[in-house]
């Protein structure tokens, strides 16, 4: 895959990751949201776990790709 491509994926789980726990969160404010380091970590897992979905449905559609 292209650079550009790993940085598109990381970006857009980041962003689903901050939706995710703004959603599940209490405050009214991304700056709360990032105020406290156990919501950041949760923030950073998140995202990773959500990376890790992404990149093995893309290597599925890649591996699929190439058998047909």
């Amino acid at each position: 895959m292209i650079n550009k491509y790993h940085i598109s994926v990381f970006i857009f789980n980041f962003c689903f990751a901050v939706i995710i726990a703004f959603l599940n969160n209490d405050n009214s404010s991304l700056f709360q949201l990032f105020a406290s380091r156990l919501q950041i970590l949760a923030i950073i897992v998140y995202s990773l776990l959500l990376s890790s979905i992404s990149y093995t449905g893309i290597w599925i559609y890649l591996n699929s790709k190439k058998s047909i």
